[in-house]
């Protein structure tokens, strides 16, 4: 330890390379926590579509929301082949459905 002409005592010089590294390393982490909750994330809703019973509605919803090519409901419509009228219905059903689903799930947890 030193003094330097102020009277601050100077400690060894800090290694900014091992700074870098520690901060990536930092982030390295959070991204890999991100991704890990964003695959439960996934895998609990194609969970709950599977749960559907109506196949028309777990198509709606795995074209729509897990198809990285369908960008909008039209496409859905368009790839059915059916009106978007239609796909907007069945799209609604199986909101509905999975809004029943995720209570139901409630229920039996609040049961334990």
């Amino acid at each position: 330890m030193r003094v330097n002409l102020l009277g601050k005592v100077q400690t060894s010089p800090s290694d900014p390379m091992s700074e870098v590294m520690a901060r990536v390393d930092e982030i390295d982490r959070r991204i890999a926590a991100e991704v890990d909750a964003m695959q439960k994330d996934l895998f609990r809703a194609m969970d709950m579509i599977d749960a559907l019973e109506d196949s028309r509605e777990r198509q709606v919803l795995t074209l729509f929301f897990l198809n990285p090519t369908v960008n909008r409901m039209e496409d859905v419509a368009d790839l059915m082949h059916y009106s978007i009228q239609h796909i907007y219905r069945i799209y609604k059903s199986a909101i509905a459905n999975c809004s029943s689903i995720v209570n139901d799930e409630s229920k039996c947890e609040s049961d334990l």
